[in-house]
């Protein structure tokens, strides 16, 4: 019992000194493992992609709409180029959010700020690209007729699970909205609901293009979120109000005030 009463206090005061921390900053530590982690994802990624070859026309003509996931299949009688244009402009957008932003609040880390943003963008890219190459999906519109046959036996048409527009559109919100309130935004509710609309438009423009699942979107974004969080969270300066520490039978408590 005492045992657990004891963790149970550990995990509390570092959760604690995790509520407190204040700021980002790089540090050898933290960044050169993500940085080697993201780098290796992506290039074997992409190695790994050159043994994936594309559908042939005769897997595309034996693709049958009845096994697709029930959530999912209406996706595949979606096919509009014009709303996968549009998806591409709502994804830059959201990624040129966060530079905008520390350069208008803070300008001070903005080098630090974008070190840190370039490394969930690569991490996050990187996890989504061997969720893709892995799965080997096929795109909703390699069930539809309407589909240019040209994209239907490309290699990417087998690229659907994890939408890497989704994530990346998630993962600069968050990332950006993050950002924001930590500087001191006056407008913190407002920027995140903003930034997480722009994200799910991105999402939903790539469901009704026919480039992807429902599904795809919502484990993207789930991805994506968790690396815009979670990457800045790992570089922040802890500055607790509390501190503890333990001889023997006894913890010791001290607090700034």
């Amino acid at each position: 019992m005492k045992r657990k009463i004891f963790c149970c206090v550990v995990l509390f005061f570092i959760l604690f000194n995790f509520l407190y921390a204040d700021e980002w900053k790089l540090s050898y530590k933290t960044d050169i493992p993500i940085i080697i982690s993201a780098f290796g994802l992506d290039l074997s990624a992409d190695s790994y992609k050159r043994t994936i070859d594309g559908l042939s026309e005769d897997q595309i003509k034996e693709l049958d709409k009845n096994e697709i996931f029930v959530l999912d299949r209406f996706a595949a009688d979606l096919y509009d180029l014009k709303l996968k244009k549009a998806s591409d402009y709502t994804v830059y957008t959201n990624f040129l959010i966060p530079i905008g932003t520390s350069l208008l609040i803070d300008k001070e880390n903005f080098i630090s700020d974008m070190i840190i943003y370039g490394e969930t963008m690569y991490l996050q890219a990187g996890i989504a690209k061997w969720c893709k190459f892995l799965t080997k999906r096929n795109r909703p519109y390699t069930y539809n007729d309407q589909a240019d046959s040209s994209r239907q036996d490309n290699r990417d048409a087998r690229f659907s699970f994890v939408s890497m527009h989704t994530t990346t559109a998630f993962s600069a919100a968050v990332f950006g909205s993050y950002l924001y309130q930590e500087r001191g935004g006056q407008y913190p509710t407002l920027f995140w609901i903003a930034n997480l609309s722009l994200a799910a438009a991105t999402g939903i423009l790539r469901v009704a293009s026919g480039n992807h699942f429902p599904t795809d979107i919502i484990c993207g974004a789930i991805i994506g979120s968790a690396f815009g969080y979670l990457i800045p969270a790992l570089h922040k300066v802890k500055d607790s109000k509390v501190s503890f520490n333990f001889t023997g039978n006894s913890i010791f408590l001290s607090m700034k005030i």
